[in-house]
């Protein structure tokens, strides 16, 4: 099985278990995945749509550190594309 299925049914036990989104984000992100990869593997396990998945990470605690220097990022490539 590969490291992504195992991943995506650990994230389902712990959303069985009771444990809370941000839990699981933690736990996805203590196992060394990206943002994206975050994203992509929520989406799968508790069966949302990416955009949902994306606002779900992107707000969390667990990605506090990274989404000030997303949202910069983000707003730069706007500003580039009004030009």
């Amino acid at each position: 099985m590969s490291n992504e299925l195992v991943l995506i049914e650990q994230c389902q036990q712990l959303f069985t278990e009771g444990k809370g989104n941000e839990e699981i984000i933690l736990f996805l992100r203590r196992r060394g995945c990206s943002k994206v990869q975050t994203i992509a593997l929520i989406a799968k396990a508790l069966n949302l749509g990416l955009t949902q998945a994306k606002e779900m990470v992107h707000t969390s605690n667990t990605w506090k550190d990274a989404r000030e220097q997303d949202e910069r990022f983000h707003d730069s490539l706007e500003k580039g594309l009004k030009k």
